[in-house]
């Protein structure tokens, strides 16, 4: 930057220079010329103060504000020219209007002003003896005022003091949000900004900056990719890692950080603190600080900056909550930030702090979990590379998953549970462990069960490989009976998912006693009369599941009703017995049903 700004200022200070010796050289309006002598004097040391830092400029307003002050130095000494005609004849047919001199001189005073307070704003080092316009709006403000927000709020991000520092990313968001200026905080260099606060500023800052992140990204998806080919990524799941997951500083030594964190460390981490939280015990940090370690090099990342372990318990807390929101939000939708979480270690600190981490940090965590796992629900080699059963990030990031299905109190319950439902092709037939817990949702609160039914609906698709092994879990479990109460008791938001859940498992296992037990058949029979409740794709789907499945069933029901009565014998006594032995009024019809056809059969053979 400091070439660059060399470069840039070597016209307007040559300008400067010929516009004073040009006024020097005047005669006529004299006066005049030595007013606007002066103001180019002024004008001429901030350029030159300029030169001397330019290394600390803000490079976005010093190319625009020197712009317009090359503009008005090269009318000012066009004007000034014109007074120095020495032949009285041309003096005499130069006729220049006073407000003329008074435009010039004001625009003089403006670029002045405009590079006292870019001075002010790029360098902390200024001696600010000609004014302070920070907090002030310079003449630049009133042609661009939104754009000069973001330049001001930059710069404080940049140079401030700490407390306007932790003000000034709530501030873009805000100006972001009422002036819809997404695309131009992009422009203007937010994300390196925050890249580099991440790596380097103090934690309360870093924590706010990652929350301004989790807030761009919500409100502008293009966010998404310029934060991730900013390292905005690794940057954030350091702050997760950090007392999460085991390190170790030798793996630091003579490595690119930003590489090396996504393979080798990821690797040993993953060993360590997946054996840790398969035992129920919480990883904890072994952070054995390089003393030569700079904590301002950019080759090193940050967290491991000696100190930080000393922060306020409620500022790291804080910094790994906004750190999981930024990730959440970033994660949503995106396959390529997705794999360079999973790649990373990222996974398996969700998978801890899901766990162990305070109440916000847990929230947000399981939002991401929820959100990478669908993406990765549709992106096949995500899947396959981040959700191998057979790694211990896959088990760890399950078993907390299911842990928390298991507590019902929970507020986490539904993210986990749509978490789960993403991940239902990479279990085999044998994984009951998964569907148990879902099953035992069914009749809780309405959110909890439909979001189970949604869930198991997609272990029971024919999109699922294992989806008639899956069913027959299902039903093994004990999954039809509160299925059916679901049905006919529960709210339309979970009569839905339940019938297409159940659906897909008569159709997978037509002949189950288990759904035959359950009279299946008649829940199928009064959902295809209720086209208010189940209609469109779904009323299609409930028939064909309808028109599939009866004979199956039928055929079973019948078996089953002349093993347990053994005939025609007693039908009616058999029946009254019947009533007696079942509550459910449902069951009931159903068997008496078989029977009576089997009665009728019998009587019309033996005439």
């Amino acid at each position: 930057m400091a070439y660059t700004v060399k470069l840039i200022l070597e016209k307007p200070i040559q300008l400067a220079d010929q516009v004073i010796k040009a006024a020097d050289e005047s005669s006529s309006f004299k006066s005049h010329c030595s007013d606007l002598k002066e103001k180019t004097q002024t004008l001429a040391a901030f350029l030159h103060q300029a030169a001397r830092i330019g290394k600390d400029l803000y490079e976005r307003p010093t190319r625009r504000i020197i712009y317009d002050t090359n503009q008005v130095l090269e009318r000012t000494l066009a004007l000034v020219q014109k007074c120095r005609a020495n032949c009285l004849v041309k003096r005499a047919f130069t006729k220049i209007p006073a407000a003329a001199f008074q435009e010039t001189s004001s625009q003089l005073k403006n670029s002045a002003d405009n590079l006292s307070w870019l001075l002010c704003i790029s360098a902390a080092v200024y001696d600010n003896s000609h004014g302070d316009y920070l907090g002030h709006s310079p003449p630049l403000a009133i042609d661009e005022p939104v754009l000069f927000s973001i330049w001001e709020q930059l710069a404080i991000l940049s140079s401030g003091s700490l407390s306007d520092r932790l003000e000034a990313p709530k501030s873009l968001v805000l100006s972001a949000k009422k002036y819809s200026c997404h695309g131009k905080l992009i422009q203007e260099g937010n994300c390196s900004v925050f890249a580099k606060i991440l790596k380097e500023g103090p934690m309360k800052l870093q924590a706010e900056v990652a929350w301004a992140i989790s807030e761009h990204v919500a409100n502008y998806a293009p966010f998404q990719e310029h934060f991730a080919q900013h390292n905005i990524i690794p940057l954030l799941v350091r702050h997760l890692a950090f007392e999460t997951i085991e390190e170790h500083s030798s793996n630091w030594d003579n490595q690119d950080w930003s590489q090396f964190w996504t393979t080798q460390t990821s690797k040993s981490a993953l060993i360590v603190a997946a054996s840790s939280y398969s035992k129920g015990k919480s990883p904890v940090l072994g952070l054995d600080v390089v003393e030569d370690v700079d904590p301002q090099s950019s080759s090193r990342p940050s967290v491991c900056a000696k100190g930080r372990e000393y922060e306020e318990p409620k500022t790291k807390a804080y910094m790994k909550a906004m750190a999981a929101k930024a990730l959440w939000r970033l994660a949503k939708g995106n396959s390529t930030i997705c794999k360079s979480i999973t790649d990373s270690i990222g996974l398996l600190c969700f998978a801890v702090l899901l766990g162990e981490g305070p109440e916000e940090v847990q929230r947000f965590s399981a939002m991401a979990l929820m959100e990478i796992t669908a993406v990765a629900e549709k992106d096949t080699p995500l899947r396959r590379s981040a959700f191998n059963p057979k790694s211990p990030t896959c088990k760890a990031v399950v078993d907390g998953l299911v842990r928390t299905i298991g507590n019902k109190d929970s507020k986490l319950v539904v993210p986990c549970l749509k978490a789960i439902g993403n991940l239902a092709r990479i279990f085999r037939a044998s994984e009951t462990r998964v569907i148990r817990p879902l099953i035992q949702l069914l009749g809780e609160r309405a959110e909890y069960s439909r979001e189970a039914c949604i869930a198991l609906a997609k272990f029971a698709c024919p999109e699922n490989y294992l989806h008639v092994e899956h069913s027959k879990a299902i039903i093994a479990a004990g999954g039809a009976k509160p299925l059916i109460h679901l049905i006919y008791y529960e709210e339309q938001i979970v009569q839905g998912p339940a019938i297409f859940l159940l659906c897909h498992i008569v159709m997978h296992v037509p002949e189950s006693r288990e759904l035959v037990e359950a009279n299946v058949l008649s829940v199928l029979e009064w959902a295809s009369t209720r086209s208010h409740v189940f209609g469109g794709e779904a009323a299609k789907f409930l028939l064909k599941a309808k028109s599939t499945s009866s004979a199956g069933l039928q055929k079973e029901g019948q078996n089953l009703a002349s093993v347990v009565y053994g005939g025609s014998n007693g039908i009616l006594a058999q029946l009254l017995e019947l009533k007696a032995w079942f509550e459910d009024q449902t069951v009931f019809h159903f068997y008496s049903c078989s029977v009576l056809l089997i009665y009728e059969k019998e009587l019309a053979l033996n005439g």
